[in-house]
């Protein structure tokens, strides 16, 4: 049965100390909706957790999200969302996470990293990074939202409220506008609604928007890395020639341990030999394993932003060993000793 927006009751403004949003605004308006468009300068897949209802119910309605986000994501996230958009095309790994996300609302509760992964995967959400650009040099910065039911009513919201678990920590509000109820809230929503089209379609000369493939392609994700200037220097100072040395050394024996004091880079130089053996097409599977979880992560976040490598965790609480066996193609494991074998 087709839910309507109409039949649900709003109030006019919404604030993070009186109200729970996502129980009064959120949750709701997704369950009642098909469409949802959402601009926001930061986004985690920590707010599938606290929608997990709203957004099962939008899936049962044969829902489609679009989400408009700046480049500051979080590696997990990151890598998260590319995964999905590869998965697009990738019939073994979207069958890999079909068989993780297996029940929607749970899922997106207990496993909100793998369903970010899952959702952009079925294109029930497309994700889009917004890159100010002519006269804007800033962020991107609007926080608005738009709902539609299958009748063509919408609700918008519009505030100050990011989708971060800060943003629920913070006091921050937001107005609420519905097509229906006056020719003043119907032209609000209009407005926005015309806004979002035109960053969305890139009809806007001062914001730039990017798909998945090509954010990937010109690394647009903003997260710590060692810059491309500083890795330059750091491979031209004569400190660490050591480091050539080594890799000089196992690329000609094709095997061997690095055997370097505290400090001189053990975790750079491995990284700089799979660069070098990828490079070369030597090889398409990497497994990195360690004792602690630390380290892999330390890791995974040197990795995340550009590494050619589809990356899968198998330690603490990621358990992506099942679709990395699965993958094809350029894939590396970081997997703690505990789950090697």
């Amino acid at each position: 049965m087709n839910k309507s927006l109409r039949s649900l009751t709003f109030p006019s403004d919404v604030d993070t100390s009186k109200d729970d949003i996502d129980q009064v605004l959120m949750n709701p308006c997704l369950a009642h909706s098909v469409s949802y468009d959402r601009g926001v300068g930061y986004f985690t897949s920590g707010w599938l957790q606290r929608v997990a209802t709203g957004i099962a119910g939008f899936a049962q309605n044969g829902g489609t999200m679009r989400l408009l986000t700046s480049p500051k994501l979080k590696p997990e996230d990151w890598a998260a969302i590319k995964q999905g958009s590869d998965a697009i095309d990738d019939e073994v790994l979207l069958q890999a996470l079909r068989e993780e996300v297996d029940e929607l609302a749970q899922s997106a509760s207990s496993k909100p990293v793998q369903t970010l992964s899952y959702m952009i995967a079925e294109k029930l959400l497309t994700v889009r990074l917004a890159v100010p650009t002519g006269k804007l040099s800033g962020d991107y910065h609007p926080k608005l939202g738009i709902f539609r039911d299958h009748t063509g009513d919408s609700v918008v919201f519009h505030g100050s409220q990011n989708e971060t678990e800060q943003g629920r920590r913070n006091f921050e509000s937001l107005d609420v506008f519905l097509s229906w109820a006056d020719p003043r809230d119907a032209s609000r929503v209009e407005s926005h609604r015309k806004r979002f089209e035109r960053l969305w379609t890139n009809s806007d000369p001062n914001v730039r928007c990017f798909d998945i493939p090509e954010a990937i392609r010109g690394n647009l994700a903003q997260f710590y890395r060692p810059s491309r200037s500083s890795e330059r220097q750091h491979k031209a100072d004569s400190r660490w020639r050591h480091q050539d040395d080594a890799i000089e050394c196992f690329l000609s024996k094709k095997n061997g341990v690095l055997e370097m004091a505290t400090g001189t880079g053990k975790t750079r130089t491995a990284l700089r030999i799979i660069e070098k053996l990828t490079s070369l097409n030597l090889v398409d599977t990497v497994i990195v394993t360690m004792r602690g979880n630390d380290l892999l992560e330390q890791w995974f976040q040197a990795m995340v932003t550009d590494s050619a490598y589809r990356i899968y965790r198998h330690f603490g609480q990621n358990r992506e060993g099942p679709r990395f066996v699965a993958s094809r193609g350029r894939r590396l494991l970081l997997v703690s000793q505990s789950y090697l074998s």
